[in-house]
């Protein structure tokens, strides 16, 4: 069986893949929140390898990712080298859609059809995969 990738090694390659700006990590409670240059990211983690994928997006970190320009939520399953990069924006769109009263998100993903199943909405088109190039570096200056 292939070892996934320590989650915070994928974390650092999909920011190396996705962004050019210098994001930091917020740290605390946050400890998956990237900040930098009027961007915010996210990143919310399901290490196992599965053909269902669950989230829990609470309010707090939704209200602190609107405060940015550019904003996105992270669904990773690093086992399967791959990842949902949504918009905040796009998120929020579809959970006006479907009227979506609570103030957190349940994220129950529909990993081989890419089907977000409480806001009924095909989330394929946001699923991306890992390029290894991009988190060799990562994973010597990772640590326990």
């Amino acid at each position: 069986m292939k070892k996934a990738l320590d989650r915070r090694v994928f974390i650092l390659g999909v920011l190396g893949q996705e962004f050019n700006a210098k994001l930091s990590c917020v740290g605390g409670h946050y400890q998956y929140l990237f900040t930098g240059d009027g961007i915010a990211v996210y990143f919310q983690n399901f290490n196992k390898p599965s053909k269902k994928l669950w989230f829990r997006l609470n309010k707090t970190p939704l209200e602190k990712l609107r405060g940015y320009e550019k904003a996105y939520v992270v669904f990773t399953n690093p086992p399967d080298n791959s990842y949902y990069m949504i918009p905040v924006a796009d998120i929020d769109e579809k959970r006006d859609e479907v009227n979506w009263e609570r103030d957190a998100l349940e994220v129950n993903i529909d990993h081989i059809n890419g089907f977000w199943r409480e806001l009924k909405w095909n989330i394929l088109p946001y699923k991306k995969s890992l390029k290894k190039s991009n988190f060799r570096d990562f994973e010597e200056s990772v640590t326990e």
